[in-house]
């Protein structure tokens, strides 16, 4: 089945930019895709077979010859965010798209109506609800791995296809499965690729977890996470069954990992990589970035690292720490990345040179000087 735009063309729809800043034109629309596609899964016939994909482009000033950036991977708020300050930053010589990831936001929804807390568990899932989500998500799509990373792919690849004008395409990526906790569309897709690609199995107890976190720097309190993850995934396990959750007789929400999980990457001979970390990143530790970058197979590729600055590196490499600029290194780079057309050697990385050093700041000056903080 090939993508199919529903509506003649991409229509003209809302944005609101950053306060003072102008408002630019934006597009959006609906493309069908195929629930599964022939390497991922099979659909069972009783399931309707397509699906709905929602895509949001800042048109460049001259759009049929400009480099195209394709954005994926946070919550679709902080993509936005992103898109514009790249338009923006690059004087909207660019197409800037925005992909709502299959199972999300505007796309088709995984999703069944959970959404009760277990006051037991402390955690946003309710085990005992899990069951007859299991039918609910069965009856309507069948096997989950419709909605894996490497479907999403799928539909990335084949969004640039359809909507190339057959000049350069970036795809600027910040992790595929992150939200707002407040995103409550998000959940179950959160929850089912957590649980099918990186949960540990057999899974360990609740109370080795949380010696895991209580022992380590920094980290999320997962922990609380076991009693949803026996239910989401029907394991035999001496944890598990201790549980009366996953008993049921639907399928389990999570699927089988397929022949991507946890492979190195060969990067395309017409292609180069720019990675973006910071030292300071506590989500996602430095060494944890290195590590994949020495992963990737080839050298046409460059990993910058900043001293200070969060994961956000687009937005939080601010050339002074007293004053948050939205003209942040990262930002600077990443447009020059693009601009020079992705040929490292021409990549201007000036204003690594700017950067300060590392120095620690009381939060209550922070809260009495910041006043310029960005929305």
């Amino acid at each position: 089945m090939k993508f199919k735009l529903l509506s003649s063309q991409l229509v003209l729809c809302t944005f609101l930019p950053p306060k003072d800043m102008r408002r630019p034109n934006v597009e959006c629309g609906k493309f069908s895709a195929p629930l599964c596609y022939s390497d991922v899964c099979t659909a069972p016939e009783s399931v309707n077979k397509t699906i709905k994909v929602f895509v949001k482009r800042f048109p460049a000033s001259d759009p049929e010859t400009a480099t195209n950036i394709w954005i994926s991977g946070r919550n679709f708020q902080t993509m936005e965010h992103i898109a514009y300050m790249l338009h923006y930053e690059l004087n909207e010589t660019v197409n800037v798209y925005l992909m709502d990831a299959r199972g999300s936001g505007k796309s088709t929804v995984f999703d069944c109506g959970m959404t009760t807390n277990d006051p037991s568990f402390d955690y946003s899932i309710d085990p005992a609800q899990v069951e007859s989500c299991a039918f609910d998500l069965e009856s309507k799509f069948g096997d989950p791995a419709a909605f894996s990373p490497t479907s999403a792919a799928h539909d990335l690849f084949n969004l640039i296809s359809k909507l190339s004008n057959g000049a350069n395409t970036f795809v600027y990526d910040t992790g595929y499965f992150t939200s707002d906790p407040s995103d409550k569309s998000f959940e179950m897709l959160y929850n089912l690729i957590v649980f099918s690609e990186l949960w540990e199995r057999p899974t360990p107890s609740m109370a080795e977890l949380r010696k895991r976190f209580t022992d380590s720097v920094a980290g999320g309190g997962i922990y609380t996470g076991v009693p949803a993850y026996c239910a989401f995934s029907k394991e035999q396990s001496k944890v598990c069954d201790k549980y009366n959750f996953g008993k049921y007789e639907a399928r389990e929400i999570i699927y089988k990992r397929d022949r991507y999980w946890n492979a190195s990457i060969t990067i395309p001979s017409q292609a180069s990589v720019l990675v973006l970390s910071s030292k300071m990143d506590i989500s996602a530790p430095y060494k944890y970035t290195k590590r994949l970058f020495e992963s990737l197979t080839g050298t046409n590729k460059e990993l910058i690292t900043f001293e200070t600055g969060s994961g956000a590196t687009l937005f939080s490499t601010h050339p002074q720490l007293r004053f948050q600029s939205a003209d942040t290194c990262g930002l600077k780079i990443i447009a020059s990345y693009i601009f020079m057309g992705g040929v490292l050697d021409k990549l201007d990385k000036s204003c690594m040179d700017e950067m300060p050093t590392f120095e620690m700041i009381p939060s209550d000056f922070n809260e009495a000087n910041f006043t310029n903080k960005l929305n």
